[in-house]
């Protein structure tokens, strides 16, 4: 039986967030972002009556630390059980914290995250499928005098999104090097009633301190999460307030999103800048593209394929102490430095699309309108030369490729020993593998971002199912972010164009692979797989009046491929049963023809009651997943042994009768 259990996690549905922003007339340069927090002088007293040292250090010093620290968390243990079973209130209980062994007191203590990472770590029946969940720590839940390092907050992630556990170092990093302001970060090995979590991303928590810090004098504005200055209404914006909850005017706010509303295609640009900073925006979206943060400000997530309605997340925007003024702030990076291959359809927030009606189906059955439809992008998209200016500084300083390469070997040198000993990971090996991926994507990214800043992006490799994907006018780098490829830890993919014997014409696609089993453990067995997906050019179609679908396959050696039909109408799709065939490929080239009444379910899936003529109504690609060869009655390939091979495709087509 091939297992899936482990590809939830790479395909999860992300939260839909609503957003909206304002300001006053003026222009500006940058923020001054140096300094450190102020904190106050003395220590603080806890409940418990322990002091705390840590109170006396700043925030730059404890993301400065030279190794990864412990920090531990005790409460009784009936609490600990009531935190695990109402995870999804994100409610603080009471701990007490230490960091390297010394008192941080009684803190707050909660679990947090997105869709993707807190409720998507449920299933169905309530049971935890992720093996951690991210934490916030409030340092003055139970105290209001104390701070940690001066912060009142933390946050610890768990990362169960990104296999480097590098993603967010990096990412915000490059934000911090462009001069955009952004959260610091680090990493930190977590215990709780002395039970290891194994290792979490450290983030600096944004909140007024955080504004006092990057604004010096001018930082105790009006701080709103995710709040996009779209809505023209006061009360969006108070829902959003993360400062000034009591006090705060949304009147500059709410002008903000009405001028922008109202202006013509002549002065867009001139409405953005009376509000903010275009320089800095070109920056922020520079990095933004560098990174492919296709879950940041650019996914504007909507209900279904039509609606008109969407929202966008991960971010915030701070409107000055003294005026209407507003910057925006880069948050939660781990869906990062991918190409993020299942938006390939979603057009370019610098593209303004011919039908703003038309959402595009991403990952987990969501749907996302195209940004270039927003006032904002329309706006910086009228000076291609400012955009431009900012992505070439990028390339040639901090996202200069030895330079990023070298800040992974020694990043991920630092947190080798904690990544290891993390009981909640597969282990060293698919780590490895997972930091040696990441490096041979930073040309390709860097590769892509000159093709936008050039306006020479291809078109991502998608199917149409009229006529004949043949692949022969096809980019290295056109498929290389237009597909989708995932496997089981320790085993490595790569696909590319194919110039050498194409199975037709001068082309084709080719996935190479090398299987691994993922662990030795007992009752790991049958759990090497790989899923390789391409998306069709238009989204979902349906196929109801489509009879086969035909194409070319070769193997290395004879190997059976299973092709499945991909919808976000599945009951099980996280684990794998889905509709579809399984194909015998050899050596030589193999027509393949796939009659569309005579897909079936896996033969080991099981636990879903999906009818075939409900789901190809609507069926959004395909799906291979080659299967491997040697192994054993247990499921294994052995110690030390791999199965390496490919799988080329050519000249995809959905015939009707």
């Amino acid at each position: 039986m091939n297992s899936w259990s482990s590809l939830w996690l790479l395909l999860g549905t992300l939260g839909l967030v609503a957003a909206s922003g304002c300001g006053i007339a003026d222009t500006s340069t940058d923020p001054i972002k140096k300094g450190t927090p102020s904190v106050d002088a003395g220590t603080s007293t806890n409940d418990a009556g322990t002091s705390s040292i840590w109170k006396q250090r700043n925030a730059a010093d404890l993301f400065a630390v030279d190794h990864v620290p412990q920090f531990e968390f005790t409460l009784p243990a009936d609490q600990w059980k009531w935190l695990n079973d109402n995870a999804l209130k994100e409610e603080y209980v009471q701990a007490q914290a230490s960091y390297e062994g010394q008192s941080a007191g009684t803190v707050g203590l909660r679990f947090k995250g997105s869709f993707g990472t807190l409720n998507g770590c449920f299933d169905d029946t309530g049971k935890l499928i992720c093996p951690k969940l991210s934490f916030k720590v409030n340092f003055e839940s139970y105290d209001t005098n104390n701070r940690f390092y001066g912060l009142k907050r933390l946050n610890l992630h768990s990362m169960v999104r990104d296999p480097t556990k590098l993603h967010e170092r990096i990412s915000y990093e490059l934000y911090r090097l462009s001069d955009v302001v952004a959260p610091r970060s680090s990493w930190a090995n977590v215990k709780v009633n002395g039970q290891s979590y194994g290792l979490f991303s450290m983030v600096e928590e944004v909140d007024g301190r955080f504004t006092a810090d990057r604004w010096p004098g001018n930082g105790d504005g009006n701080l709103y999460k995710e709040a996009w200055p779209e809505s023209v209404l006061s009360t969006y914006y108070t829902t959003r307030l993360e400062t000034n909850k009591d006090v705060a005017d949304n009147g500059p706010i709410v002008t903000f999103a009405s001028e922008l509303n109202a202006a013509g295609a002549a002065d867009i640009a001139s409405a953005l800048v009376k509000w903010t900073n275009l320089d800095y925006l070109y920056r922020y979206m520079a990095v933004d593209d560098a990174i492919v943060n296709c879950d940041g400000i650019t996914a504007m997530y909507s209900p279904d394929a039509t609606s008109p309605a969407w929202g966008n997340h991960n971010y915030y925007f701070y409107q000055e102490q003294n005026r209407g003024y507003f910057w925006l702030i880069p948050w939660d990076l781990d869906a990062t430095l991918t190409t993020c291959a299942p938006f390939a359809a979603v057009p370019l927030w610098n593209t303004s699309p011919s039908n703003c009606g038309q959402n595009f189906a991403v990952w987990g059955g969501s749907w996302v309108m195209a940004p270039g439809c927003d006032r904002i992008f329309q706006a910086l998209a009228t000076d291609p030369a400012g955009y431009q200016t900012a992505a070439d500084k990028l390339l040639s300083g901090p996202f200069e490729e030895q330079t990023v390469l070298a800040k992974i070997d020694g990043w991920a040198n630092f947190i080798h020993d904690s990544e290891v000993a993390d009981p909640t990971e597969p282990g060293e090996a698919s780590w490895v593998t997972n930091v040696n991926q990441l490096r041979n994507t930073i040309p390709l990214l860097r590769q892509r971002l000159m093709a936008i800043r050039d306006g020479k992006l291809p078109q991502p490799l998608t199917l149409a199912t009229t006529g004949l994907n043949d692949f022969e006018t096809i980019s290295s780098l056109a498929a290389k972010i237009g597909l989708v490829s995932y496997s089981n830890s320790n085993t490595d993919v790569s696909y590319d164009v194919n110039t050498a014997s194409a199975l037709d014409g001068l082309t084709d696609i080719r996935l190479d692979f090398v299987y691994r089993d993922p662990t030795p453990d007992p009752g790991q067995g049958w759990q090497q797989w790989i899923y390789y997906f391409w998306t069709f050019k238009d989204s979902f179609h349906d196929l109801t009046s489509v009879a086969r679908l035909r194409m070319i396959l070769r193997t290395d050696q004879p190997r059976v491929v299973r092709v499945d039909l991909e919808s976000d109408l599945y009951q099980a799709a996280g684990k794998g049963i889905k509709f579809g065939w399984d194909v015998p490929v050899t050596n030589a080239p193999t027509a393949v023809d796939l009659l569309i009444d005579t897909a079936k379910l896996p033969s080991w899936g099981t636990g879903t009651t999906d009818v075939l003529s409900n789901v190809r109504t609507h069926v959004n690609g395909i799906a291979f997943n080659p299967s491997p060869v040697g192994r054993d009655g247990t499921g294994y390939l052995g110690a030390g042994k791999s199965d390496p091979g490919y799988l080329e495709v050519d000249d995809v087509q959905f015939q009707t009768p």
